[in-house]
């Protein structure tokens, strides 16, 4: 066979080929991994997971929107997420720095 006769379209294919078979293989593994990741997650937390999440999520979104003493001895209060942005911005817009 004579090195100079290099059939170039064959080896396109094959190089394409290869290419969008390696492809496929990286995307059925990811695929695989992240099938098998959530089964071993909802085996580990169990049907709680969500009640417990749904749990924190509700204390979280209360003491970021109600008004509470942090300490009563040191006259400490937490005031609502809301009201601290407006306060704030009151002060930025009167030319006062936190």
């Amino acid at each position: 066979m004579n090195s100079d006769n290099i059939n170039t379209p064959k080896l396109a294919f094959i190089g394409v080929f290869t290419s969008v078979l390696i492809f496929v293989v990286i995307l059925a593994s990811q695929a695989f991994f992240y099938h098998f990741e959530a089964g071993l997650t909802d085996q580990k937390l169990g049907n709680e997971a969500p009640t417990q999440r749904r749990e924190i999520e509700s204390q979280e979104n209360g003491l970021l929107h109600t008004y509470r003493w942090i300490d009563q001895k040191k006259h400490t209060v937490a005031i609502p997420i809301d009201r601290a942005i407006d306060l704030i911005a009151q002060e930025k817009a009167k030319g006062g720095g936190i």
